[in-house]
């Protein structure tokens, strides 16, 4: 009888990108697992000057032994974004000392973190 392991994965993104490129499992003989993930999340910040994006990564890198069915977290991909937007009336926000009345300015602060389940099940059966 060969042991097979289903690892599912949950995390709950917006506006980024998970990918887990490296997800490997091992069973221990009396039933354990260690379980290696190396995560990554990336997120586009901006645009170059040439139109292309600018993309911002993260990664994390854990190994972890658990038993069967059970679920552990993997967090600490914390990222904090401090955005500067300036809006103004066309021409009218162009005119040298007036022109402050026609525009307006906007610091905006984001902080996100990403967190992710990890359960892995033990399926046993033949190839």
């Amino acid at each position: 009888m060969n042991k097979w392991i289903r690892i599912l994965v949950l995390s709950a993104l917006f506006a980024a990108l998970l990918a887990v490129p490296s997800l490997a499992a091992h069973i221990a003989p009396h039933g354990e697992i260690t379980v290696q993930v190396e995560p990554e999340v990336s997120q586009i910040t901006g645009f170059n000057g040439d139109g292309y994006p600018i993309v911002s990564s993260r990664r994390a890198s854990t190994s972890v032994r658990i038993r069967d069915q059970e679920t552990f977290v993997l967090g600490g991909l914390v990222s904090e974004f401090e955005t500067m937007t300036t809006g103004k009336v066309p021409l009218l926000g162009d005119i040298p000392l007036i022109g402050k009345l026609f525009r307006s300015e906007r610091n905006e602060r984001s902080e996100t973190e990403v967190i992710i389940m990890v359960t892995p099940r033990l399926i046993e059966g033949d190839v």
